[in-house]
C-alpha cells in the first residue's frame, strides 16, 4: 500500500490499483486559498475509472456516479459541542462498477 498526498494528476498506479479519492467537495470552501475544478476532476475520476477501482468521498456527484452508501460521521468543534454530517462514497462506470455490481 501506498498512500500520497499531491495533485491527483501526478500520482502513477500500479495495474488495476485500489483508489481512494477524497478531494475537496464540491461547492464548498476553498482549501488553502486556492480553487478546485471538481469537473476537471470528475472527468479523470471517470478515466482513472477504467483501469483501476476507485472510490470517491463527495457530497455532490454528476449523475453518472452511483452510490456505494452513506457515513454518519460526528464533528467535535470543542469539548462539550458535537455536530453530525453524512459522507457519501461513490464510484462510476469501471472496474469498480463491474465488480461491486456483478
Amino acid at each position: 500500500m501506498k498512500w500520497s498526498c499531491k495533485d491527483y494528476k501526478e500520482i502513477e498506479f500500479k495495474d488495476r490499483s485500489f483508489i481512494y479519492c477524497d478531494p475537496p467537495y464540491h461547492n464548498t470552501t476553498q482549501y488553502y486559498g486556492q480553487n478546485f475544478n471538481s469537473i476537471e476532476f470528475f472527468d479523470w475520476f471517470r478515466e482513472i475509472s477504467k483501469e483501476h477501482y476507485c472510490i470517491l468521498s463527495e457530497y455532490e456527484v454528476p449523475p453518472d456516479f452511483s452510490l456505494l452508501t452513506k457515513i454518519e460521521t460526528r464533528l467535535r468543534l470543542d469539548g462539550n459541542n458535537s455536530s453530525s454530517r453524512i459522507d457519501k462514497l461513490f464510484y462510476c462506470d469501471g472496474l469498480f462498477k463491474d465488480w461491486f455490481e456483478n
